[in-house]
């Protein structure tokens, strides 16, 4: 996402909670955001959980990236423990599903509505969006993380515009 010609201005680097992520912070719509890379090991999750419950209470917003073209099952495994009640992931933080294609234009075999049953975000008690993405040309982008910061935005004061 960052490179000579994104819209994303990038305001810092930092390091994830022990081992489970990393993030890059950055100015979107006159707002800063930081975005964690979060790295899920299904063999360690019970060994790391305290972590995830530290980490995902803190989040202003999720957002969940699939395989546009991809099986769901093993999503729809990690969104149920990542939002499992034992995680405390607040109800008002919004989650953002990423379906991911690898060229603009791609129509991925799993349609968004799809998506969105497969992981069964229908049956969450929260703001939610599934959109498009092709991260190559960020076409999708742009729009995806709007909304995203919309969604925090109308739930909190987290997120002050710069003065």
């Amino acid at each position: 996402m960052w490179s000579d010609h994104t819209p994303f201005e990038m305001t810092g680097l930092y390091p994830g909670q022990d081992g489970i992520g990393s993030g890059v912070g950055f100015d979107f719509m006159g707002r800063k955001l930081n975005l964690s890379a979060i790295y899920y090991d299904e063999t360690k999750w019970e060994q790391d959980k305290q972590k995830w419950i530290t980490l995902c209470s803190q989040a202003d917003g999720i957002c969940y990236v699939v395989d546009g073209y991809g099986d769901l099952s093993a999503s729809r495994d990690e969104i149920e423990k990542l939002f499992d009640e034992s995680i405390k992931i607040p109800p008002q933080t919004p989650l953002l599903v990423l379906a991911c294609t690898c060229s603009s234009g791609a129509y991925p075999t799993v349609p968004p509505a799809l998506i969105a049953e497969g992981l069964k975000l229908l049956e969450m008690d929260r703001d939610w969006m599934v959109r498009l993405a092709t991260p190559s040309s960020l076409e999708g982008v742009w729009e995806s993380f709007e909304w995203l910061v919309d969604a925090i935005a109308a739930r909190s004061t987290i997120l002050p515009l710069y003065k």
